[in-house]
């Protein structure tokens, strides 16, 4: 599907202007691409040389073609990115780096996740509480075609996103909270919640169904409320004069109460 927007010459910001409820499965492609790659890369390096050689010897191989290919696909993003900032978001070998990033931190703790000494794993959760900032600061902030992003803002939150998980692995605050009984409920589901969150945002939104549906049964409030006036309360003239005013087209306020919007702000 990535492949498709990229001969397709289209943009990150044509899923806004038309919006597909599949749009999102483009980065699953990219995603499904890796896990059909890489392991046949890995068993190939991995099975290469003599057979007696160190299973350590071997891993490390395997980091530095990991790393090698890494350099190849930021070297690519930055190249494309001059010509076709679009070409370099949706393209495999374009984020092949930031999945590369995760597989180097797998080769790196392939023995052992959680850090033997105490000073290693207090500054490898520090640096995933740093992490996650700065993940939450690129998500929020990073504009998505500045040229710092290509390759750099993008490895950035790579690099981020391995250090949380290597920080989560270790005993501390980060690991507490992270694994805390909503947010482990949350991970077991986590790949469903990222299939369906699109579709439901589009149906929820003012264009889609419910939020047509909303603003139908607001027009039919208001269309109530013109047509016939609440008259608990008044005189008989003065309703008289309200219903009157009503059928006539006419408002008999001057304004609309202060907790109605006008049309203009429903779309």
């Amino acid at each position: 599907m990535n492949w498709h927007f990229v001969a397709a010459d289209r943009s990150y910001s044509d899923a806004f202007a038309a919006p597909s409820p599949l749009e999102h499965y483009w980065s699953l492609a990219i995603e499904q691409q890796f896990y059909l790659l890489f392991p046949l890369v890995a068993l190939a390096v991995l099975r290469a040389g003599p057979s007696r050689r160190p299973a350590r010897h071997r891993v490390r191989n395997l980091a530095l073609v990991l790393a090698v290919l890494a350099a190849g696909s930021l070297a690519v993003n930055g190249l494309l990115a001059d010509g076709s900032v679009d070409r370099a978001y949706f393209g495999s070998d374009t984020r092949l780096a930031e999945l590369l990033v995760g597989a180097l931190l797998a080769t790196a703790t392939v023995r052992r996740l959680r850090l033997p000494s105490p000073a290693a794993r207090r500054l490898a959760g520090a640096a995933g509480i740093a992490g996650l900032a700065a993940s939450a600061w690129l998500w929020h902030s990073a504009p998505l075609r500045a040229e710092w992003m290509y390759p750099w803002g993008f490895l950035a939150t790579a690099v981020c996103s391995a250090a949380l998980v290597l920080g989560a692995a270790q005993p501390g605050p980060l690991s507490t909270v992270l694994g805390s009984a909503p947010l482990r409920a949350l991970g077991r589901i986590s790949y469903g919640v990222y299939l369906v969150h699109w579709p439901v945002f589009l149906l929820l939104t003012p264009r889609g169904p419910v939020g047509t549906t909303c603003r139908c049964s607001r027009c039919g409030s208001r269309s109530r409320w013109s047509s016939r006036p609440p008259c608990s309360g008044w005189s008989r003239t003065r309703c008289a004069a309200a219903r009157g005013s009503a059928g006539a087209g006419r408002c008999p306020w001057p304004a609309p109460p202060p907790w109605r919007s006008s049309p203009a702000s429903w779309s």
